[in-house]
């Protein structure tokens, strides 16, 4: 089955927690990967993050910046409810917040991600990883820069969300790549600055099998009950 983009949502506040409304389809193969960066001058703070009440599994999370200052966190939760809900983030004192989720539909629902990988960049314009993946499946990615209004993806990768946080302290982004055996994903600034990135291989659904009715393997039968019939009269 193959993977598709379902919808995205960003916000962002300062405070102790942040609720974005993320609109999931009604599908049996969808994943929501809810996203977040928060900035603190005095350290990072712990994120947990729900859909619709349910608690989201941390895919993966990387510290950035002076004094590792910036934290990028991407979550996952499978057969998130369906409809408009709420993503909450929540930390444990009072910091800037900025969100970019997604979801998308035809994802493996036992094991919807591969081992992650991620990196960091002290001061630099670009930030790069290579994924491994297969064809057939996706590689999604979150950045973040610090104070980087003029940024985005690679133009081999489609940016499903962006938010610049109104120029801001913080920037965050998705995007996506087709897989195949290799896939290399790259986000780029106008002007050096501290970078961070999460990477991940999204393993797509199973094909279940399954043939709609009238359907044969290699297309529409082409004969019909009458016909049978009387090919086993002549039989007689």
């Amino acid at each position: 089955m193959a993977i598709a983009y379902d919808a995205g949502s960003q916000g962002e506040t300062t405070g102790l927690t942040l609720t974005v409304s993320h609109t999931c389809a009604s599908s049996p193969d969808v994943v929501i990967f809810p996203a977040c960066e928060v900035w603190s001058s005095v350290g990072v703070a712990a994120t947990t993050c729900t859909y619709d009440s349910t608690s989201c599994t941390e895919v993966d999370v990387v510290t950035y910046g002076a004094s590792t200052s910036q934290r990028i966190s991407l979550f996952e939760l499978v057969a998130p409810s369906s409809g408009a809900n709420d993503i909450v983030f929540t930390i444990d004192s009072s910091q800037e917040i900025v969100a970019a989720s997604t979801s998308y539909t035809g994802v493996d629902q036992t094991t919807p991600t591969d081992t992650p990988s991620n990196t960091v960049e002290a001061s630099a314009t670009s930030i790069s990883q290579t994924i491994t993946s297969e064809t057939g499946d996706l590689v999604i990615d979150v950045a973040s820069v610090y104070n980087g209004a003029d940024w985005g993806a690679d133009g081999s990768q489609t940016e499903r969300v962006v938010n610049d946080n109104g120029a801001a302290q913080d920037s965050i982004g998705q995007s996506s790549k087709a897989g195949a055996a290799s896939v290399d994903m790259e986000w780029t600034v106008s002007a050096a600055r501290p970078m961070g990135h999460i990477g991940v291989n999204v393993n797509a659904a199973a094909d279940d099998g399954r043939v709609p009715v009238g359907y044969g393997r290699c297309g529409p039968s082409s004969f019909s009950a009458t016909t049978q019939q009387t090919d086993i009269s002549r039989l007689s």
